[in-house]
């Protein structure tokens, strides 16, 4: 392949904020089965399924003992665990336990529990092209509402650690599925690197390595359509460009963007690693791409005092115990009951959130956990908490919305169950030879 054809590919990739990475993946012999682990801000609220996991990986060389499981942020030995990921990450360099099989892309085929197929891509996105705060109009975009309070922890595992695996998902809007039916025509032509089953019900995951110039020139030509002038006009009534909405983990995206720029503005050059991401890219109407509410788990207050809350919000009591596009259902141990929202009110997990903050300000001991499941209900209900069902969002609606509204409230919707989600296996190496101070930035 000639040399300014690879060049001018890499130049085409970089003006739709892609990088092609060196990828780390766990040495030939390591068992992915117990190396591979769900992404860590998954069952928050059920510290027995991060025992579980434990028990299963063993003394095995594990993606568990690189990363932070969010179970543990407020653990008194934080700190401590922090501490051991970083080092282990390292030694996983060290010792060679994870490799690179060379710089490319990663096409993904997963297989849910649920036997539905989610293609992915998985490849590192440029931090310059991505803008969290309010009123962005970057390449990349936030979906949620960025909390700037859930950074400085992420920040932290991050400044101090020599990888990166990620568990961030981001989308593009392809109704015409142009891009993974052209991966798709290419797969069998690519080597595979991985193919293992994954852990405690997780399904399966396999990958090949996409490095040839040409395929990568054909991925960026059918990327760059999605952001044609006349077809953001078209679709959304735009001149802006949109290409990657964040699906999942865009805080762990937004400690990324935040520890680069206190990196870029104490002098590190433009080429550090840390101004990329490794992401996972999946199509928002592909195959397994499925969007589930997610739920709010109210600790430390009554039944009557969430109700009274509700009402004073414009919520009305109904009858009966459906679940549409807009009401809630309010579980409690003793009932279940139904709300609807004000009419012609907007996302019904905005005014939820809204309710839910007015009533932290005032009760310093309330709790607020987000549950993607309801398995445990009986249980959370037997310790007094109440749980808020939330409906679903038209996953039609996400892109358009983003665009003329901006971010969706926080936790407004997930892609798939807890067990769906991306499972750490992929690396990428992460310089950590430059910090920063984080109080110098205003994330502490």
């Amino acid at each position: 392949m000639d040399t300014s054809d690879a060049v001018d590919t890499i130049a085409e990739l970089s003006e739709l904020g892609i990088q092609v990475p060196e990828i780390l993946l766990p040495e030939p012999g390591i068992d992915l089965r117990t190396f591979a682990v769900v992404a860590c801000d998954q069952f928050t609220s059920e510290p027995e399924y991060w025992d579980e996991v434990d028990s299963y990986v063993g003394p095995a060389p594990s993606a568990l003992r690189c990363v932070l499981p969010e179970v543990y942020l407020e653990s008194s030995d934080v700190d401590d665990r922090i501490r051991r990921a970083q080092e282990t990450a390292a030694r996983y360099c060290s010792e060679g336990i994870l490799r690179s099989p060379g710089k490319g892309m990663i096409l993904t085929q997963r297989s849910l529990p649920d036997g539905s197929i989610r293609e992915g891509l998985v490849l590192a996105l440029d931090l310059e092209a991505y803008d969290f705060s309010t009123g962005s109009e970057s390449l990349i975009r936030a979906t949620e509402k960025t909390i700037l309070e859930r950074l400085p922890p992420r920040v932290r595992i991050r400044m101090g650690t020599a990888i990166e695996l990620p568990h961030i998902m981001v989308m593009i809007d392809d109704s015409e599925n142009r891009v993974f039916s052209y991966l798709n025509s290419i797969r069998a032509q690519l080597p595979p690197v991985y193919d293992t089953e994954l852990m405690l019900g997780g399904g399966s995951v396999s990958g090949r390595l996409l490095s040839d110039t040409d395929h990568m020139r054909a991925l960026a030509l059918r990327l760059r359509k999605l952001i044609d002038p006349e077809r953001l006009r078209e679709k959304y009534d735009t001149d802006i460009p949109l290409l990657f909405p964040v699906g999942d983990g865009n805080h762990s995206l937004a400690a990324a963007r935040t520890y680069w720029l206190g990196l870029k503005e104490q002098g590190a050059p433009m080429d550090h690693p840390a101004r990329y991401a490794l992401v996972e890219v999946v199509n928002l109407h592909g195959s397994g791409m499925s969007f589930h509410p997610i739920h709010r788990l109210v600790r430390r207050v009554s039944v009557s005092e969430l109700y009274d809350l509700l009402k004073e919000s414009g919520f009305r009591q109904t009858d009966g115990n459906a679940l549409d596009s807009e009401t809630i259902r309010v579980h409690s141990a003793h009932d279940t009951s139904v709300f609807a929202p004000p009419e012609g009110s907007s996302l019904t997990v905005g005014l939820v959130d809204s309710a839910l903050s007015s009533l932290a300000e005032s009760r310093n001991t309330l709790s607020v956990d987000y549950v993607h499941d309801l398995e445990s209900l009986s249980r959370w209900m037997a310790e007094g908490a109440v749980l808020i069902e939330m409906p679903a969002i038209n996953p039609h609606d996400i892109v358009p919305t983003v665009i003329r509204d901006g971010a969706l409230p926080r936790k407004a919707f997930s892609i798939g169950e807890a067990r769906d989600k991306r499972y750490y296996l992929e690396a990428r190496r992460i310089r950590n030879d430059n910090t920063f101070n984080l109080r110098a930035i205003g994330v502490e």
